[in-house]
């Protein structure tokens, strides 16, 4: 979790002599038993279950260590020797789930646990394959990766919950933890969010806070599914409790502090959120660049021009977008904007009227706008009016942004985003008025019929 080179190295070690150690208990093919095996196929029977077992906690070791080669160096020989021995682990979950198909199971005590292994590792691998660009899946299926990427999800999603509703296996909490991460970040992370499946969420979370009231992860991911469902404050009260639950891995308090710093944001907590993003650049060695910059955007929103500017030059290289003409205008709405923090926002009435109120009074105090100002003002308050329910409105102030892109020679992104944002409001209104027409079609046919519409 420190992704420190000392840790990186010593976890390698340490993976290394899993895999040797596991590899002692697997079954060796005589020179005998490898030409039975060309002429009548491998007799998994032969196995004993301690091999079984072997096959698949061999499989596991290797896709961690497939993971930490990327850690280690990331470069391309490191990204190759990676995908490597992801196919090395591919192939070893390939032969347990034939394994698991073809072996006699009458006589093992421990089936379900062999099982739901072999299902949470090709679950993993299936949605893992269903999230890669189509290139990047065309690359992998050329070096021995099998399946097309629709199947994929709803394999992986199949066999993910075959382990997940198996109570009694050994690996059914690792598979709920998957589950929790795929739907609550990857889903919303992927610019998928109507694929998260929050009534499992609430299943899973409703279970495991039941069994584990203090388990730092399921009060984290308790957070994070407040968080996506709008309620940040309810969230920062779960993102406290699990940063307070333990003490053992203060990575993990920091990336409770990164979630801590968002939900302070998108209810316009600006102080709050900058008490987390010192906490992350006086703790974490993440990405101090990041922190530094949040820190100096969060206090220039607070007012302190003066203190904003001395953190901007404080860190040349990690600030380079420092202040124009000593100040920057609403920097922390535009980190909400830019973090899709609207889309989370997006049904908080209160809140959204409270940035609506915080643009119009900032237009009103500066004087002397900038283009660029202008065109971020635009952008920012258009975004609160589509979410209050007024596109017309909306669509007039994108295309003011639009209209303003030749004038700007600093913040270029401001215009693509209002054309793009432009686009999703125009698509929505599209579908909105395709679903009235095809309501209204329905009441005209059920008319025409001497139906009632209302039974």
């Amino acid at each position: 979790m420190t992704f420190e080179q000392e840790h990186v190295e010593t976890a390698s070690k340490v993976l290394s002599q899993s895999v040797a150690t596991i590899n002692g208990f697997r079954r060796k093919s005589g020179l005998g038993e490898s030409i039975g095996k060309m002429v009548k196929g491998k007799d998994y029977n032969d196995m004993t279950e301690t091999e079984v077992h072997a096959e698949l906690v061999y499989a596991e070791c290797l896709l961690l260590k497939a993971l930490l080669t990327i850690v280690e160096d990331e470069n391309l020989v490191s990204f190759v020797k990676a995908g490597l021995k992801v196919r090395q682990c591919y192939l070893s979950f390939r032969e347990c789930w034939t394994i698991l198909q073809r072996r006699d199971w009458s006589k093992d005590e421990f089936k379900s646990h062999f099982e739901g292994g072999v299902r949470l590792g090709v679950g993993t691998f299936n949605l893992m394959m269903s999230l890669l660009p189509t290139r990047i899946t065309k690359l992998m299926e050329f070096v021995g990766f099998a399946g097309s990427k629709e199947p994929s999800e709803e394999i992986g999603m199949t066999e993910m919950l075959s382990c997940y509703r198996n109570p009694a296996c050994l690996r059914q909490f690792l598979a709920s933890i998957i589950l929790l991460g795929y739907h609550l970040f990857l889903t919303t992370n992927m610019g998928k969010p109507n694929e998260c499946d929050k009534r499992l969420v609430e299943e899973i979370l409703e279970e495991k806070l039941a069994k584990y009231p203090t388990g730092a992860f399921f009060l984290f991911f308790k957070g994070r599914y407040e968080m996506i469902s709008g309620r940040c404050e309810a969230a920062s009260v779960w993102y406290t409790r699990a940063n307070n639950s333990q003490v053992s891995w203060p990575q993990f308090q920091h990336v409770g502090s990164w979630e801590l710093l968002w939900s302070a944001c998108y209810r316009g907590e600006w102080r709050e959120a900058e008490v987390q993003a010192d906490r992350l650049l006086r703790e974490s060695r993440w990405s101090p660049c990041i922190y530094a910059f949040f820190k100096a955007v969060l206090i220039c929103q607070l007012g302190d021009e003066e203190t904003s500017t001395t953190c901007f030059y404080s860190y040349p290289n990690c600030c380079p977008s420092c202040p124009r003409n000593g100040r920057l205008l609403l920097p922390g709405l535009e980190l909400v904007y830019l973090w899709h923090g609207f889309s989370v926002i997006g049904d908080q009435r209160h809140i959204l009227e409270r940035f609506h109120t915080l643009i119009e009074e900032t237009e009103k105090q500066v004087g002397n706008l900038s283009p660029e100002d202008k065109g971020l003002l635009e952008l920012l308050r258009s975004m609160c009016l589509k979410n209050l329910g007024f596109p017309l409105q909306a669509e007039e102030g994108l295309r003011k942004v639009m209209s303003l892109s030749s004038q700007f020679t600093l913040d270029k992104y401001l215009a693509p985003y209002a054309t793009f944002e432009l686009a999703l409001l125009l698509l929505d209104q599209e579908n909105s008025d395709s679903q009235m027409m095809k309501e209204g079609l329905s009441i005209v046919d059920l008319k025409d019929k001497d139906v009632n519409p209302l039974i």
